[in-house]
């Protein structure tokens, strides 16, 4: 049997009791697993950890760091990050 499991964004089609379903085999699975997800549900339901992963700038390299909080936190600290960034509203801006 498998040991570890790498998943990218395996919710896309799936309807939410499929999603609940996922997450509770997801639960039991006595291996370790990668999730690459942006389905909010999903990653709070199973994750033990998130990591946060930023892309290369230039010549900076990219980082993968563990996020030391919860998923709500996470989301904190990212509406901060683009709101110094003036980036939260410009989708808004352009519609005016």
């Amino acid at each position: 049997p498998p040991t570890c499991l790498f998943w990218a964004e395996p919710t896309n089609h799936l309807d939410i009791e499929t999603i609940e379903a996922m997450a509770m085999a997801i639960n039991k699975f006595e291996g370790g697993v990668v999730l690459v997800s942006h389905d909010e549900r999903l990653i709070q339901m199973t994750c033990d950890e998130l990591w946060h992963v930023e892309r290369r700038e230039g010549a900076k390299p990219g980082s993968v760091t563990i996020f030391e909080g919860s998923f709500d936190e996470y989301r904190e600290m990212l509406q901060e990050k683009f709101a110094s960034q003036n980036l939260l509203n410009v989708g808004m801006a352009k519609r005016k």
